[in-house]
């Protein structure tokens, strides 16, 4: 791909630091910013094919028997597109201690955001949305955008900008909500859903690597992951 602008769609799974589960995954889908309107439409029209309004909203939780098709589509769609590349960190919340490094659990959040895009950066112009939550998703985007602004081992050369978008008015967003949590549900060995279970399997027939582990070295990097281990 080459391209000067790229869009980065960024969201998080179970990232607060005491909830029902032990992994948080934060993760971004990428493509160029020239084919955001050619993806969207691709996607709009998976919609339109399974019987959906193209206002439906993709989710992970929403994947269920009667959808499964849907999202196998949604699937098989992400990995034939090269335009479109996905990255994302997985972290076993038992091994934090932040005490010991000085540090919140925003710190550390803002910390994985910058493991996510150290060796994820394929524009010189690197636009970057995240899901509007809050009323504090604009503070939370602008320390993102200043942490990676920041970062020492991130040339200079590399332009940041962090929006929050809401993410029913964007459907690659909506996707990549989808392969954070089928990353999120294979490191937390869920077994309850055989849809997100066969969603899983095909994912990792195709790729021949786990999706929760950190992706072999030369593998294709369709699904980029980083198991993250503190130092």
């Amino acid at each position: 791909m080459s391209s000067r602008s790229y869009n980065y769609y960024m969201d998080e799974t179970c990232h607060l630091l005491k909830d029902d589960s032990r992994y948080m995954v934060i993760g971004a889908l990428a493509c160029p910013k020239s084919k955001t309107y050619e993806i969207t439409n691709n996607i709009n029209n998976i919609k339109l094919q399974h019987g959906l309004s193209k206002r439906f909203e993709i989710k992970f939780t929403k994947i269920s028997p009667a959808k499964y098709n849907f999202y196998k589509q949604l699937l098989e769609y992400f990995m034939s597109d090269d335009n479109l590349l996905f990255r994302c960190v997985v972290i076993d919340k038992q091994l934090l201690d932040h005490s010991k490094f000085h540090q919140t659990h925003d710190d550390f959040y803002n910390k994985m955001a910058y493991y996510l895009f150290r060796y994820f950066l394929l524009g010189e112009y690197n636009y970057i949305y995240i899901d509007y939550k809050d009323t504090m998703s604009h503070h939370k985007g602008k320390i993102v955008e200043e942490c990676l602004i920041n970062a020492k081992r991130i040339p200079s050369v590399f332009q940041f900008k962090v929006q929050p978008i809401n993410s029913i008015e964007s459907n690659i967003l909506q996707l990549s909500d989808l392969l954070i949590g089928l990353v999120g549900y294979k490191a937390r060995q869920l077994t309850g859903s055989k849809s997100k279970l066969d969603l899983i399997r095909y994912l990792e027939t195709v790729l021949e690597y786990s999706i929760d582990q950190t992706t072999p070295y030369g593998k294709d990097c369709k699904i980029d992951v980083l198991r993250w281990r503190p130092n």
